[in-house]
């Protein structure tokens, strides 16, 4: 079945918003592992961010994106992200393109959080403990339920990755109820190659996609 990118961001963006923002909780009372710690982490000082913005008479909208580009920006894999999402044609594009096209998710999926982010209503994540020790030490799903109002608990996988210096893990992939975000979005810039046959048009018209699917404040 094809899912056009403004579908699939406006089915996404409620669970992969809620991840950034709202409480996690662990299934266990134990010490959570490094890269689960990690996004517990970076959701509490998006929660105290938020919380912090909304009491506020006037929201400076400006200001408030450039808090989330601080927070969430040193914590994706832009490069590994975007290698994923151009799949085949990342080799094949020049390293101006590859550059600009890295620019322009990064750009583009932070105003999109932070749009997005002071629209939604508090729900709850749990973060799961994992069940066994990862066979890769360097690669980690980092398991977790989105609780909606209905309380039903939809599926969300992190797949994180440390980096080659070994001193941080990076967020490279995310698992929405099933949907592969990465490879949904590798589906759609393929497409939009197969029409244009054209990198820089096909960079220019998945970057119109995104930005006609993001929310408005």
């Amino acid at each position: 079945m094809r899912i056009e990118m403004n579908a699939l961001l406006k089915f996404c963006a409620p669970l992969l918003l809620a991840v950034c923002v709202f409480p996690l909780h662990a299934e266990e009372t134990s010490e959570l592992p490094e890269p689960h710690q990690v996004v517990d982490d970076v959701t509490r000082q998006v929660i105290a961010l938020i919380r912090d913005t909304q009491t506020r008479e006037q929201v400076d909208v400006q200001a408030f994106k450039a808090d989330i580009y601080e927070l969430l920006n040193p914590r994706l894999d832009w490069v590994g992200f975007s290698r994923g999402v151009m799949g085949q044609h990342f080799q094949a594009a020049t390293e101006v393109q590859r550059t600009g096209f890295v620019e322009s998710v990064r750009v583009m999926l932070l105003d999109f959080y932070a749009a997005a982010m002071l629209r939604l209503q508090d729900q709850e994540i749990r973060v799961l403990m994992p069940k066994a020790p990862p066979s890769n030490l360097n690669r980690v799903n980092v398991n977790l339920e989105f609780v909606g109002s209905d309380g039903q608990a939809i599926p969300i996988v992190f797949y994180m990755r440390r980096t080659s210096e070994g001193a941080e893990w990076k967020l490279v992939n995310i698992n929405l109820a099933g949907i592969n975000l990465g490879l949904t979005w590798r589906n759609q810039f393929g497409r939009i190659m197969d029409v244009t046959g054209d990198i820089d048009q096909a960079i220019i018209e998945f970057a119109a996609a995104v930005i006609a699917a993001s929310p408005q404040r």
